[in-house]
């Protein structure tokens, strides 16, 4: 498995061991918990990613690393999909407040979330989203 830093940088490559593992839950966790010993240090970083069956996972945060030796260095790292980067940001209205009350259709919820995501993080798009009717949410993302 490849290991690349955030810029896109192959900082690893190396084999994983039968102990690692993929759990993914509709509506739930997408995480990959990757075990591995490698020869030399290397300093796990938050942001750095490996590519699984064609799916990115990121590194959201670095513990778990125990020396086992001068040259034997063994690693717990557990990667997360794409949809944790959502969970990094608050939900603001497009005036900055976070609380306000929203009455929309589901994609304007939807649009509301991407623009949300592309103000830190570009390439967001909202896809087919089914028709519903208005709803009215009470949105409260921080103090």
């Amino acid at each position: 498995m490849k290991i690349y830093t955030a810029e896109g940088v192959e900082i690893v490559d190396c084999l994983v061991s039968d102990s690692s593992y993929r759990y993914r839950k509709i509506m739930s966790d997408n995480s990959l918990t990757v075990n591995i010993d490698v020869p030399e240090y290397f300093s796990p970083q938050v942001g750095m990613y490996c590519e699984f069956q064609g799916s990115n996972y990121y590194l959201l945060n670095n513990k778990s690393i125990t020396k086992n030796g001068n040259r034997n260095f063994s690693y717990t790292l557990v990667f997360r999909g794409i949809e944790y980067t959502a969970q990094k940001y608050k939900i603001k209205a497009v005036d900055g407040r976070v609380k306000f009350p929203m009455t929309g259709k589901l994609s304007d919820f939807a649009n509301l979330i991407v623009y949300n995501l592309n103000i830190r993080d570009s390439g967001w798009s909202v896809g087919s989203v089914i028709e519903t009717t208005e709803k009215t949410v009470a949105i409260v993302t921080g103090k």
